[in-house]
């Protein structure tokens, strides 16, 4: 009995290859198909350099300064410690920085919920075996504050009925050199002398 000859795959089909994954935080140039996968050395030489862009913007360091870097990271003038790579793939480590950089918040972010919740119960407990509710109700109030539980406060500003809040606007140009002399009187006297409290009224007596 003749064997089946496996079938033959398109010409035009891609061939599947096996490609190294980037660690988290650093961005790597896929291989071509074929190629070997990259070192594990490299990864790591890729990782350093991300964290140095970071370093770097985080300074407040420019595309300038990170290609300046490039050429001298070490500081000693050593061409071949350079990194010899271009603009373009410096902006994939300025890329690679920003997402390690809110990685890294979001995990301190994390952590740092954690630990306030945790305080909060632990105060809450103790609160509550001492008979101590105002201090527990205070505790469970910033707690639900934490968690955004309460509907948030909305403050609106409007005019007469409801309306919008209406602006005078009044054209200096049109008044005389009189009209503004006593409007500059007016606003001295209000500025130097002290408000008058309307009738019915004592002021506070001082301490």
């Amino acid at each position: 009995m003749a064997r089946k000859k496996p079938a033959k795959k398109p010409a035009n089909e891609p061939v599947e290859s096996e490609q190294p994954e980037a660690e988290e935080g650093t961005s790597l140039d896929v291989p071509p198909a074929g190629v070997e996968p990259v070192p594990r050395a490299i990864h790591l030489t890729i990782k350093q350099r991300v964290e140095e862009v970071l370093e770097i913007c985080l300074m407040g360091g420019t595309l300038a300064d990170i290609r300046r870097h490039a050429a001298d990271p070490a500081g000693d003038g050593d061409p071949n410690k350079a990194w010899g790579v271009c603009d373009r793939q410096l902006k994939r480590y300025i890329e690679s920085a920003d997402a390690l950089m809110m990685a890294q918040q979001e995990k301190n972010r994390a952590k740092l919920l954690s630990r306030h919740y945790t305080r909060r119960e632990r105060l809450y407990s103790r609160s509550v075996a001492v008979s101590d509710y105002r201090t527990a109700l205070a505790v469970l109030q910033d707690t639900a504050k934490l968690e955004d539980l309460y509907p948030s406060a909305k403050h609106e500003h409007t005019g007469a009925a409801g309306g919008a809040i209406k602006v005078e606007v009044v054209d200096l140009s049109k008044v005389t050199d009189e009209e503004l002399e006593t409007l500059e009187r007016i606003a001295l006297r209000a500025a130097v002398e002290p408000p008058v409290d309307p009738p019915g009224e004592s002021p506070p007596e001082a301490d």
